[in-house]
């Protein structure tokens, strides 16, 4: 059938979260018939006229029914991340001109006012961190799309925070990138015994996978007053303000057969902190899973093994020979068979616990985290095990490696040189020598077998571990409940 928009094509809405949607669209149409003229039609007094024509106005440039249903779901994918509508469908009405369609679009509302409880994590292989987001909002708020948000929020990732926030962002400023300002408040553990309050601003512009970051952040630090050393009373407390530039970044790809999948998420920092200097931040996450061809071929049981490994990778570059403080460094160190990985650059003042770096006491140790590590997870998973699978668990093994670098940039961020630091220059010499006894020192590894189940997007993992290489600073488990929120 010919392309007349003379006739009526649809007088039933055709409604873009449908999977049919597109064959409806097509009933009727001739791919390859020209059209003249799209003429938006928008009977609704929510939005505001000029914000509506800013989302559709590439409909208007289709000059075919392919290119124009193209920009439909296009235009429905925007009108969905605003939040502002339950669904957004469309009619096309007839028109008196040879070549000139109509579209009519039908907005359906979610309520202005809403509460909503969200959890978070990087994605569907996630690195098993987990959040949640509550939060009071109002929608449409100036009738351009626009949200306020009132909420609260906490998250672990290696290290546990909470706060509370104040946003008001606007969808689509520039083709799909949305405007975000907030000013929040957050309390951090950085390490068991070192607390971080942060008041601040974030202005952000992002995609569904690019974000670039403008932070203003005022951070305190609160410290255990048993648990401590002196130089983190001497150099950790004082009030300091970090302004910085972030641009995070997310890749994914996932073959056609779905035989693997892939998410690499990558974040770097310009950052400049008063009296401490200025650095660059770089950390790099991926997630890799697989079902090999050579196993698949081989039938039955081992057919249904899946492979995994994930990688995360973090590297800190001062610009000022100034010291880094605690709050920059990397503290993220979930891994299996430890519940806590420290370096024990220094120890607690004897004069408080005179055993202090003893053996016996090496936990004593303050961590301080770490300007760079890298640590690799190498997972087996037993689909479709008969044993479980009735209750819809799946066995694993896993292996992973961790290296903690602690402050490797220490010898390079004394303002002036002093006996202590020729010494230290003196001692990192000697370690370069022996760069495997370094290597080894800050490593960690464990190998263990464990037990997962998915609940409503929820990850549960019991974990035995059978193996586990570190330093007498850590505290290792053998066994280990953990979980993720997964999207």
């Amino acid at each position: 059938m010919s392309f007349d928009t003379r006739k009526p094509l649809h007088y039933d809405l055709l409604n873009f979260g449908d999977p049919n949607a597109l064959e409806a669209f097509q009933k009727g149409v001739d791919p390859e018939k020209k059209l003249k003229k799209i003429e938006v039609v928008i009977q609704d007094t929510n939005v505001r006229r000029f914000y509506w024509r800013h989302f559709v106005k590439d409909l208007e440039q289709a000059d075919n029914s392919e290119k124009l249903y193209r920009e439909l779901l296009k235009s429905y994918r925007k009108f969905k991340t605003t939040q502002v509508f339950k669904n957004v469908a469309v009619s096309f009405e007839p028109s008196e001109q040879e070549g000139v369609l109509k579209v009519l679009f039908v907005p359906q509302y979610h309520k202005k006012l809403g509460f909503s409880v969200k959890e978070k994590s990087l994605g569907n292989i996630g690195f098993h961190s987990y959040g949640l987001n509550a939060a009071v909002t109002v929608k449409n708020l100036a009738g351009i799309m626009d949200k306020i948000s009132l909420g609260g929020n906490f998250a672990y990732n290696g290290k546990f925070k909470y706060g509370q926030y104040l946003s008001y962002s606007v969808p689509a400023v520039y083709k799909n990138h949305t405007l975000n300002f907030r000013f929040s408040n957050n309390n951090t553990y950085l390490t068991q015994n070192i607390k971080e309050r942060s008041q601040g601003q974030m202005i952000q512009l992002a995609t569904p996978s690019v974000t670039y970051e403008l932070h203003n952040i005022l951070r305190t630090n609160t410290i255990d007053p048993i648990k401590h050393s002196q130089e983190l009373l001497e150099e950790q407390l004082e009030p300091t303000r970090k302004v910085s530039l972030m641009m995070g970044k997310t890749f994914k790809r996932v073959a056609e057969d779905q035989t693997w999948a892939n998410i690499l998420n990558v974040n770097g920092e310009l950052a400049s902190v008063e009296k401490t200097g200025k650095f660059g931040r770089f950390l790099l996450k991926n997630a890799f899973a697989c079902s090999p061809e050579f196993i698949r071929k081989r039938g039955g049981r081992l057919s249904q093994i899946t492979l995994e490994n994930k990688t995360l990778f973090g590297i800190i570059f001062p610009f000022t020979y100034q010291r880094l403080m605690i709050n920059d460094r990397f503290h993220q160190n979930p891994m299996r068979g430890f519940s806590d990985v420290i370096n024990p650059d220094t120890v607690f003042d004897k004069v408080i616990h005179p055993q202090a770096g003893k053996p016996g006491f090496e936990f004593l140790g303050d961590n301080k985290g770490d300007d760079l590590y890298l640590q690799n997870t190498l997972k087996v998973q037993f689909n479709d095990c008969p044993i479980l699978r009735t209750v819809g668990a799946n066995p694993f093994l896993y292996f992973t490696y961790g290296y903690f670098g602690g402050n490797v940039m220490k010898p390079f961020l004394r303002s002036t040189p002093t006996t202590e630091t020729t010494l230290e220059g003196q001692s990192m010499n000697k370690k370069n020598k022996r760069w495997i006894e370094d290597v080894q020192k800050k490593s960690r590894v464990s190998i263990g077998v464990g037990i997962e189940r998915a609940i409503k997007g929820v990850t549960l993992e019991a974990v035995v571990n059978l193996f586990t290489f570190g330093a007498p600073s850590d505290k290792q488990q053998t066994f280990q409940f953990r979980c993720a929120f997964m999207e």
